[in-house]
């Protein structure tokens, strides 16, 4: 994990570097979006060698870091828009988070691209939870192993979503990478446009969950 980090921080900065040679805004945005893919999976060969568990992943920790660099990537640390985090206490495996990873990471781009209008405010929530409750669990379980239906939920309260785009028939290389890795993980896709625009990606994997506390 050490060693693959250490090469896609090289990819990385070698990509950042040759952004630096043009000077077409779209050019630049594009090498940007690449070196945020991935930074995205890089982190995640970081926090597993930092944990030295090699299956799995705590994800919430891992979101946390991912959304951090994101808001530094599109200078918004210090900017109106807000990202709210409600992640169970759920160790996924490998495979799972780096696909939610890169998935996380292309509907941020697209919100922070289209949904909200320049120097104003917007709010972004993310949320991964067990269905068995339909809500984030603020109880930790016992440390197990299960196969368990989970799903994900991206929303923004920014413009929508377009009704002339066909989001699963998108010509965006973003939206084309959130279909196919939702089919990766055998998951469904939707979206509801109302106040803004909502992802929902239900799925199932095995997955590991906290200490059990009351």
């Amino acid at each position: 994990n050490h060693r693959i980090k250490n090469n896609l921080q090289i990819v990385s900065s070698l990509l950042d570097l040759q952004a630096e040679k043009f000077s077409d805004k779209k050019v630049i945005e594009a090498f940007k979006e690449s070196e945020n893919r991935i930074v995205s999976i890089s982190l995640i060969h970081k926090e597993l060698y930092e944990s030295g568990d090699l299956d799995y992943l705590d994800f919430s920790s891992y979101l946390s870091k991912l959304i951090a660099d994101l808001l530094k990537s599109y200078n918004t640390e210090n900017s109106e828009v807000s990202v709210n985090l409600a992640v169970d206490s759920i160790f996924l495996g490998v495979d799972t988070a780096v696909s939610l990873g890169i998935i996380i990471n292309e509907l941020f781009t697209n919100s922070m691209k289209y949904a909200f209008s320049p120097g104003k405010g917007g709010e972004i929530n993310i949320s991964l939870f067990i269905n068995e409750t339909g809500k984030n669990q603020e109880r930790k379980y016992a440390k197990s192993e299960s196969y368990e239906n989970l799903t994900l939920i991206f929303a923004d309260n920014g413009r929508g979503f377009p009704d002339n785009v066909d989001f699963r028939n998108s010509g965006s290389l973003g939206l084309q990478l959130v279909n196919a890795l939702a089919d990766q993980i055998d998951g469904s896709f939707e979206l509801e446009n109302g106040n803004g625009a909502k992802f929902t990606i239900k799925f199932r994997d095995l997955i590991q969950r906290g200490d059990l506390r009351d």
